[in-house]
């Protein structure tokens, strides 16, 4: 079977990013590059390695203005295994709304949970005034059924 690198998330996650990133540079003169094994958890990364269905395991360490995360460093702690090296991933967010809606306008933002912990305090400097804040449990890329059924300047709704 193909070697593979064992990430957290979706195919469209930073994980997997960061994985498909490092794998290029195992893959020299036009060799395959390892494949992909996608993860639920990242406790499923670390037994994926130790289990050699993985050679390496990418996971987020480390997550914007939350921090260190505790999952992360237990399983560092209660495991074998060490890191052995470090990708930094940067992400853009963006806010986006109907039509002529400005920043002054907007009353509710959606987005998915981990980015709207993420975008938090970026979130507060941006509004002008308190919004009301509704979590989308979507995939990355898809936008929520209260923004896309929303009338241009209907009720405001952002979508971060």
């Amino acid at each position: 079977s193909q070697p593979a690198i064992a990430h957290h998330g979706s195919a469209n996650s930073a994980c997997a990013r960061a994985a498909k990133h490092y794998a290029s540079f195992l893959a020299p003169d036009g060799k395959a590059a390892p494949g992909q094994l996608s993860c639920p958890t990242a406790a499923d990364v670390f037994e994926a390695v130790m289990s050699n269905k993985a050679f390496h395991g990418v996971c987020l360490f480390e997550q914007g203005d939350s921090g260190i995360l505790s999952a992360v460093r237990r399983l560092l702690k209660d495991n074998p295994l060490r890191i052995t090296g470090e990708l930094v991933h940067k992400t853009r967010f963006k806010l986006i709304a109907h039509g002529s809606t400005t920043l002054a306008n907007v009353r509710k933002v959606v987005g998915r949970p981990e980015i709207l912990r993420l975008c938090h305090d970026w979130l507060r400097s941006l509004l002008v005034r308190s919004v009301d804040i509704e979590e989308f449990a979507g995939e990355p890329g898809q936008l929520p059924h209260a923004f896309t059924s929303a009338a241009e300047g209907e009720d405001a709704t952002a979508c971060l």
